[in-house]
C-alpha cells in the first residue's frame, strides 16, 4: 500500500495496487494546479484509493479537450491530491509530489509525457519515454 498526504497532514491517501501509469503533464491546467511548470500523476483505478481525514474541497474546469476536471484538495492547507477527468471515467490522477517516501516514487518512473507541445521549452524531455500531444496512452 502506498500512503501520502497534503501539507498539512490532515488529508490522507492510501492506494492499493500499482498504478496503471505514471505520466508527467505539461498542459497549462496541470501547471496552475501543481504550482510549478508540470505535474507527475500516478493514474490509479479510483477503486484502488481511498481518502480519509479532513473533508475534501473541489473544483471543476473545462479543459481544453472539453472533458471535465475536477481538482480535489485539503480544505485546510489547498494541496490537491487527485483529480479526475469525465474523459476516462473511473480513473484518478493522484500528485505524485504528495505520496510518501521515496521508494514508491523511484519504483514508478514516468512512462511517458502529456502535452508536449506546451513543454516549457529549458524543461528536458524525458528519454525512452512515450512522447504525446495530447494525453497518453497508458
Amino acid at each position: 500500500m502506498t500512503s501520502g498526504s497534503c501539507l498539512c497532514g490532515a488529508s490522507k491517501i492510501f492506494i492499493s495496487g500499482e498504478p496503471s501509469g505514471v505520466v508527467t503533464c505539461h498542459c497549462r491546467d496541470c501547471r496552475k494546479i501543481s504550482g510549478s511548470v508540470y505535474s507527475v500523476n500516478w493514474v490509479v483505478p479510483s477503486t484502488n484509493v481511498s481518502v480519509v481525514g479532513h473533508g475534501l474541497s473541489s473544483v471543476a474546469v473545462t479543459a481544453g479537450s472539453g472533458n471535465r476536471i475536477t481538482g480535489y484538495f485539503c480544505s485546510g492547507c489547498g494541496t490537491t491530491l487527485y483529480r479526475a477527468s469525465d474523459g476516462v471515467p473511473g480513473l484518478w490522477f493522484v500528485k505524485a509530489g504528495v505520496l510518501d517516501g521515496e521508494a514508491a516514487l523511484a519504483a514508478h518512473p514516468p512512462a511517458g509525457e502529456s502535452f508536449v507541445g506546451t513543454r516549457v521549452g529549458w524543461v528536458p524531455k524525458l528519454k525512452d519515454v512515450q512522447q504525446a500531444d495530447g494525453h497518453c496512452k497508458l
